[in-house]
């Protein structure tokens, strides 16, 4: 992508802005710091493999399938949706909106995976 999206700006953001919104989400976190790091992997992987649509496809399906599991339901995934956005936002000052939107893109495949396709507002 040549210039990269600030991932710590962003994790930060994320996390700043779901907490906010849903402080209960708070208590599913056992630790947060490993939390936080694990976000950061997935825009990093985001970032490494967003032109391999199967590589991309495969892990999104697992990180879908593993936070079903966990319990997020569609509106945990709707307030993840702003959240997620404002971190792009934050963390891609530098960015062109087309690098913006390939995070974007993730996100609702992501959704779509999840059964839980969230149109933002």
């Amino acid at each position: 992508m040549g210039v990269h999206l600030d991932f710590a700006t962003a994790t930060d953001r994320f996390y700043e802005v779901l907490f906010e919104q849903i402080p209960s989400i708070k208590e599913r976190f056992a630790d947060n710091t490993h939390q936080r790091e694990m976000f950061l992997l997935i825009l990093q992987f985001i970032d490494r493999n967003h032109a391999n649509d199967e590589i991309l496809s495969d892990y999104l399906q697992m990180l879908g399938d593993k936070h079903k599991m966990k319990g997020l339901n569609r509106v945990h995934m709707k307030m993840g949706r702003v959240a997620f956005e404002q971190a792009i936002e934050a963390g891609g000052k530098n960015l062109k909106s087309e690098q913006k939107q390939t995070y974007l893109d993730a996100l609702v495949v992501l959704e779509r995976m999840m059964g839980f396709e969230v149109v933002s507002e």
